[in-house]
């Protein structure tokens, strides 16, 4: 039997087959993963071509869309966003200048509100009180040095000024009296005249009084010897008067009447009256007859009821007697007393010494004469030597005049070299005065306006410099918000406009403000174009909560509102050349181009005013397929057609 050699390499490997047998092929699993691989590739590379040469994969046109023109009220707006700030916001610090402090104390705290004025912190102001004084001592010294020499004394500057109108009106008067010889006015002469004229007139007056003063002894000496004859007349008639009312109360005592006389008083002394009762004067006597015939019987004179007839007339002599002896008394009194004067005026001395003084008045008028006269002489023709005089009191006292005026000078008018150097150091002093009360009073922060404390740094013990914020206030109820709008919209805004604003973090509540401001520079970030507007939100009056500075508004503003107006969607619209044109579907299904004119625009619809009616099919183009009463964008509902 014949013996074969091994093969040389590995066997091949059935491909097809069941697995073990003989005549079978059998696949790794990585040959298997390949040709897998393979097979998918070659179909997706099959496909493809087959596809591009067959259109298959072409996405069919979209189909029209047509939507209705309809009538709704129409309202442009412009919207956009901004950020909210405080129309009143400041830093506050303790504006000290150079130096530091330490907060001393705090008045309010974070969230407060304040008012205008109200302090609201404290440093310490111990140096800042000892600076002020140390400057406020400097000040008083140089202005001390200053006024040493700019400013004299008050008595120096009275005697100076006193000096100098007193020598002035030695000029004046050494003027006039030189003048006044020299060449007399005429008033001067004239007044000397008169002068003369006077002192004649005065020497004939007092001649008059001396006459006058003689005769009023005369006269004196002749009233006193009248008045003795009068009182020798007087004591003659008191006598007699005497020694009737003697003889008349001898009547009384007869007629037993004395119980109703005082009686007779010593001679020259006043009598009394004497006085009857009632009943010794009878009103009425006895009566007789009846009625109208009844008549008064006679009673006799006097009768009383005592039996004593005829007082009254012995009584009534008596006080006839009585008055006749009181006026002869009183009289005798006068005449006694007018002798006492006359004899007082006649010896007392007034009337020589009038006759003396008038005799003096003479011999003055007399030396008024002569003096007038030696005057007027002198007027008319003076002296040299009362003129040279005259020049030379008029050189002394201009020589007076000329020294105090130059010690005045002296006094009022330093060098610039003495005052220059000393006012830079008063000029100095004071600067450094304001300084320091500046930065002492503004040791204790106060507030500016009326608002809130919206910050606070730093606790009581901080140090602090005039660059260290405390404080920010702000005034909440006065905000503005700053938006950015489009430079498509802000040709419709205008100031004065309200705006309905929302916040973000203040949902469910919708606020008003208005525009105040409509920037002119435009803002361009990435090519887009922007303004600046603001406006300005009060709410004052509104209850919390309510907007912060640095929250972000949403801002809409209403530029027109157009009732009833007829609408498209603004996407339907097609403009060129500067017109506008829509696509509307004709009754028999075919569609036709209209001119149109449009009218208000809120970007999403826009009217049209003329080239179509209410209810027209308009092709929206760039849409897919929608039914007439699909949504709009932004949630507008087209009616049913």
């Amino acid at each position: 039997m014949a013996e074969h050699s091994p093969p040389i390499g590995p066997a091949p490997r059935v491909l097809l087959g069941g697995s073990g047998g003989p005549g079978r092929f059998r696949l790794s699993p990585f040959e298997f993963i390949t040709l897998g691989a393979i097979i998918l590739v070659s179909a997706f590379i099959g496909y493809n071509a087959y596809a591009k040469f067959t259109d298959l994969n072409k996405v069919p046109p979209p189909a029209p869309t047509y939507l209705p023109a309809f009538r709704t009220t129409l309202s442009s707006a412009v919207s956009s966003t901004g950020s909210v700030a405080s129309t009143q916001q400041v830093s506050l610090n303790f504006d000290i200048g150079q130096g530091t402090g330490k907060i001393q104390q705090f008045f309010v705290k974070l969230g407060d509100r304040v008012v205008a004025g109200q302090p609201l912190a404290k440093l310490d102001d111990t140096d800042l009180a000892k600076t002020l004084t140390s400057a406020k001592s400097q000040l008083a010294s140089a202005q001390s040095r200053l006024s040493a020499v700019t400013s004299p004394t008050t008595s120096d500057v009275a005697a100076a000024q006193q000096a100098v109108a007193a020598a002035q009106n030695q000029v004046l008067v050494a003027q006039n009296n030189l003048q006044k010889l020299r060449n007399p006015t005429p008033s001067d002469v004239a007044s000397a005249q008169q002068a003369i004229t006077s002192a004649q007139q005065g020497l004939i007056t007092a001649q008059n009084n001396v006459q006058t003063a003689q005769n009023a002894i005369t006269t004196a000496q002749g009233t006193m010897t009248q008045a003795q004859n009068d009182l020798t007349t007087a004591q003659i008639s008191a006598g007699s008067a005497y020694s009737a009312l003697q003889t008349a109360f001898s009547n009384v005592v007869s007629s037993f009447c004395t119980q109703y006389v005082p009686g007779v008083p010593a001679p020259g002394s006043i009598a009394q009256v004497a006085t009857l009762p009632v009943f010794a004067f009878p009103s009425l006597g006895p009566t007789t007859g009846t009625g109208n015939n009844t008549s008064t019987l006679p009673v006799p004179p006097y009768a009383n009821q005592i039996g004593t007839p005829n007082c009254s007339t012995s009584i009534g002599n008596y006080n006839s007697a009585a008055n006749t002896h009181n006026t002869a008394v009183a009289n005798l009194n006068t005449r006694q007393t007018a002798l006492q004067k006359a004899q007082n005026d006649l010896n007392n001395g007034n009337l020589n010494n009038n006759v003396t003084q008038a005799q003096a008045g003479v011999l003055t008028a007399q030396t008024n004469i002569q003096a007038a006269q030696t005057k007027y002489d002198a007027l008319m023709k003076p002296q040299q030597s009362d003129i040279d005089a005259a020049q030379a009191s008029l050189n002394s006292a201009q020589a007076s005049l000329t020294s105090a005026q130059a010690r005045q000078d002296a006094l009022f008018k330093p060098t610039p070299d003495q005052v220059l150097p000393l006012q830079a150091q008063v000029d100095l002093a004071q600067a450094q005065v304001s300084t320091a009360q500046k930065n002492f009073d503004n040791a204790t922060i106060v507030a500016p306006f009326d608002g809130q404390i919206s910050q606070v740094t730093g606790d009581v013990g901080t140090l602090v410099t005039a660059n260290t914020s405390v404080f920010i206030l702000l005034n909440q109820s006065r905000l503005r918000i700053d938006a950015s709008v489009d430079q498509a919209d802000v040709s419709g805004l205008r100031t004065g406009q309200v705006a309905n604003v929302t916040f973000d973090a203040l949902p469910g509540r919708t606020f008003q403000a208005v525009i105040v401001a409509i920037g002119l520079t435009p803002q361009i970030q990435q090519g887009v174009v922007t303004y600046t507007v603001q406006l300005s939100l009060d709410t004052s009056t509104l209850q919390p909560p309510l907007p912060a500075p640095g929250m972000t508004a949403l801002i809409n503003v209403v530029t027109q509102r157009t009732d009833g107006a007829l609408v498209v969607p603004t996407r339907a619209i097609r403009r060129a050349a500067g017109r506008a044109s829509l696509t509307v579907r004709k009754a028999d299904g075919t569609d036709e181009t209209r001119q149109v004119v449009t009218g208000v625009t809120n970007g999403q619809l826009t009217q049209v005013t003329s080239g179509l009616t209410d209810g027209d099919q308009v092709l929206v183009s760039g849409t897919r397929t929608a039914t007439s009463n699909s949504a709009l964008p932004g949630g507008i509902q087209v009616p049913n057609r």
